[in-house]
């Protein structure tokens, strides 16, 4: 009896434990991309009322065939990127945003090198880097500290594009970011949907329709 006693409170003791761990209602928000013209080739979709990404996961962006592999890569303040590169010729990245007081070369990355940049521009914006070396490459860095968030990556010959991201009922302020379009911030709860227009230099270009289960 008293084994069977401390058994039942072990595993009721097991369950309250995992239920921490879970978040609590997690849920879904399904979005809908319309653009009336070809889409920018990236953007970023996230929740920005959560700020619990770790600064300690140390995002890499590569280099490979003289582009960059990943078209954007998400750190908050205070993380490291690494800059790596697996091309068999010399490579650089560098940035000079003036707005988001992001201003850095790495300098000369020789093939197979790995270099650390840290992230101490302002908080929540979206930066190009480059290569100097070859010009036409280009990538981009968010600063970015939300959990829940995705990279989006358009195939240019479609109008219309789709994208989920799970959300924890915690969170409900959406934001949208895409390169020279003005940002996009949506207050979506729980079996609500809602749209707005994508707006680009004072005119509509597309809209985004939202949807949360």
């Amino acid at each position: 009896m008293v084994f069977n006693a401390f058994r039942r409170r072990l595993l009721l003791g097991c369950a309250f434990f995992l239920g921490l761990l879970t978040p609590i209602a997690a849920g879904e928000i399904s979005g809908t991309l319309s653009f009336e013209k070809k889409p920018p080739s990236v953007g970023l979709a996230y929740m920005a009322d959560d700020h619990g990404l770790s600064k300690s996961d140390n995002p890499k962006l590569d280099q490979k065939d003289q582009q960059f592999i990943q078209p954007m890569v998400v750190a908050p303040v205070g993380a490291k990127i690494s800059f790596v590169n697996s091309d068999n010729t010399d490579h650089n990245v560098y940035a000079a945003d003036a707005d988001a007081g992001a201003d850095f070369d790495i300098g000369l990355a020789s093939p197979g090198s790995e270099i650390e940049q840290e992230v101490t521009w302002q908080d929540d914006m979206v930066i190009k880097v480059g290569c100097k070396i070859h010009p036409k490459m280009r990538a981009y860095v968010a600063s970015v500290d939300s959990r829940y968030h995705q990279v989006i990556e358009f195939d240019r010959t479609q109008k219309t594009h789709n994208f989920r991201l799970e959300v924890p009922a915690s969170v409900s302020v959406f934001r949208l970011w895409l390169p020279n379009y003005e940002p996009v911030e949506i207050k979506i709860e729980a079996g609500k949907e809602a749209t707005a227009q994508l707006i680009k230099k004072g005119k509509i270009y597309g809209s985004i329709t939202l949807k949360r289960n």
